[in-house]
């Protein structure tokens, strides 16, 4: 496999430990609290934006002259517009709300984690085999 897919399926157990130290927060007022919430989301947005310059372009370039890549690729692009949004709306609501309740977070972040969970096994084992498939000799790093 390519260095960049090894690399993105690393950052994937990094995305999945920062979510689940997430969970062990007892309150969500303390700057240690905000930091890891920050680091989540700096942590998940730099993999996002990473997947989106290494590993869409060349996928789409090749969904040209493939319409069953063209679909899957539509199909993932929507799932990861939810899933943005729906990291956004978190994010936001708890690095700048004033009295958080821990229950609701910790809720909205098991929501959260579920959708990014579904969302690392399917990229690893549908897109990033693709990506591998079609372009197993180039190296993009």
């Amino acid at each position: 496999m390519s260095n960049i897919i090894e690399e993105l399926k690393s950052e994937h157990i990094e995305i999945q430990k920062t979510f689940n130290s997430l969970y062990t927060l007892s309150t969500l007022k303390s700057e240690e609290a905000k930091k890891k919430i920050e680091q989540a989301k700096e942590i998940l947005i730099n993999h996002l934006v990473k997947e989106d310059e290494k590993i869409y372009p060349f996928l789409y370039k090749i969904s040209r002259n493939d319409t069953n890549l063209k679909k899957t690729l539509e199909v993932f692009a929507k799932d990861a517009k939810e899933i943005t949004d729906k990291a956004i709306k978190f994010f936001d609501k708890y690095l700048n709300t004033k009295n958080p309740s821990v229950l609701e977070f910790t809720r909205e972040l098991g929501d959260l984690y579920a959708s990014i969970s579904r969302r690392i096994f399917k990229e690893e084992n549908v897109i990033y085999k693709r990506f591998h498939l079609e372009n197993h000799s180039i190296d993009l790093d």
